[in-house]
């Protein structure tokens, strides 16, 4: 019985260990110097724990609900971040940070934070000149694929952090005076070149969310 014990009390002690060393820190300290300026610290709960393996931040927090899950986002909203609720999966946007919000056996919460990598305009080498780049805006979510060869397409993404959709209609409107047909969702040109071919180019107004305007690019030859 007592080597029964023994193994149980073992097993018990290198799960903690274990748990511990996959966390990274365990505590009840907010960790704020991890997170962006100003986010406002989860009060409610009694225990926190923290970690960044592999460089992305979770935070879990015990002894909480969901009722006090939805006052903290509320003060995110008033703080400009954008919600997004749900019942057991909330997330909160605001630049390049969003934070992701998981119930967990209805007394534990996990909060991720994501951090968008900031990327630069491609070359005209990459993507047609006559794509025109948004200027004064970061960009984000920078996606580039000029590899499929067999398709004959080519995809190009991007987020321009900041960008209202007042703004995106007028960019997407300066398409349209330069020449290119659609409207200020999805315009179209016939009248590029690409790598000193015949190019032809589409560009949607993807989305907007939480203040930034994602836009998706596809282009590739065209033979008239």
């Amino acid at each position: 019985m007592k080597k029964v014990l023994f193994l149980i009390l073992a097993m018990f002690i290198g799960f903690t260990v274990a748990t511990a060393q996959t966390i990274g820190q365990a505590g009840t300290t907010w960790p704020k110097d991890k997170l962006p300026a100003g986010l406002l610290p989860y009060t409610d709960g009694s225990r926190i724990q923290w970690g960044n393996p592999g460089g992305e931040l979770f935070i879990k927090i015990s002894d909480t609900s969901t009722k006090a899950l939805e006052a903290y986002l509320e003060q995110l909203a008033a703080k400009g971040w954008e919600i997004s609720p749900g019942n057991y999966d909330s997330s909160a946007k605001k630049g390049v940070y969003t934070l992701e919000f998981a119930i967990q056996g209805n007394t534990w919460l996990q909060i991720t934070l994501r951090e968008a990598k900031v990327g630069a305009w491609p070359s005209e080498k990459d993507v047609p000149a006559a794509l025109p780049q948004p200027h004064n805006y970061k960009l984000i979510d920078v996606y580039l694929n000029v590899n499929d060869e067999i398709n004959n397409t080519w995809l190009f993404s991007f987020t321009a952090m900041g960008m209202t959709e007042e703004a995106a209609t007028a960019y997407m409107q300066s398409l349209l005076k330069a020449g290119w047909d659609g409207d200020v969702y999805m315009a179209y040109t016939r009248n590029a070149k690409w790598r000193g071919k015949p190019c032809e180019i589409s560009i949607e107004l993807y989305g907007i969310e939480a203040g930034n305007a994602s836009f998706t690019v596809n282009f590739g030859p065209y033979n008239n």
